[in-house]
């Protein structure tokens, strides 16, 4: 695609700008199971043609689960082995502290910019390097920042709960993509006093879980209460 070409949107609501410098892929609505297949094409394709510095802006991202942090971290690694880079602007708390749990944050580094210094880029390409005054840093560096985040109500921070789950929700899709003959992948813990599935990778395995409570047996509750692994030669 030719630089200056227009905006580009994909089902998610997804845009592309194109400056001297980089490529901007602005993100809006919900990266979900659902929709991130659009933002893997989308990113994929800029790959593919070779685009080697791509800026990511999930400033209109209201919620990102472990297949977007999935479709960040290939995106990311493709770009590193072409000698390129993947720059995350303005990604929330929930993002920077999942991809700290999960020791991927070296692939990127995040940009807390104002989107107008694209703007900028295209004006000043004549302008000497180093004149930006963007906050880029490696995103390990800017998670340190949010690693407290103030206690206040309705803070999904504060109790750490949510920060857990999407993590463990993540756990579950990088597991069953790099564990080989992994069909689905749950994580089952004690809540409450009641077992339950906390993260799976599908509805198939959630059900099985399920079926497996609502039985009072199984190999998933087995594992749980006696902390090794089980073999279970048949699903039937």
């Amino acid at each position: 695609m030719p630089d200056g070409a227009g905006p580009v949107a994909s089902s998610l609501g997804v845009t592309m700008r194109f400056t001297p410098h980089h490529v901007v892929v602005a993100v809006e609505g919900d990266v979900d199971p659902g929709t991130a297949t659009d933002l893997r094409r989308v990113l994929g394709a800029l790959v593919d043609r070779r685009h080697a510095d791509v800026v990511l802006d999930l400033g209109g991202v209201g919620f990102l689960d472990g297949s977007g942090i999935e479709v960040i971290v290939t995106a990311a690694s493709r770009l590193g082995a072409a000698g390129g880079r993947l720059t995350l602007r303005s990604p929330s708390r929930m993002t920077l502290r999942l991809l700290e749990l999960t020791s991927v944050g070296d692939l990127v580094t995040v940009e807390m910019g104002d989107p107008a210094d694209d703007l900028a880029a295209e004006q000043g390409v004549d302008e000497p390097q180093g004149s930006d005054q963007r906050a880029v840093e490696p995103v390990t560096r800017v998670a340190e920042e949010v690693r407290s985040p103030p206690s206040s109500p309705g803070n999904a921070l504060s109790g750490g709960g949510d920060v857990l789950d999407a993590a463990l929700r993540l756990v579950t899709v990088l597991a069953r993509a790099t564990v080989d003959g992994a069909d689905g992948v749950s994580v089952s813990l004690e809540r409450h006093g009641t077992v339950t599935t906390v993260a799976a990778s599908d509805e198939t395995i959630a059900q099985m879980d399920r079926d497996q409570y609502a039985t009072g047996e199984g190999p998933c509750l087995s594992a749980a209460a006696e902390g090794r692994w089980f073999h279970v030669e048949s699903l039937a």
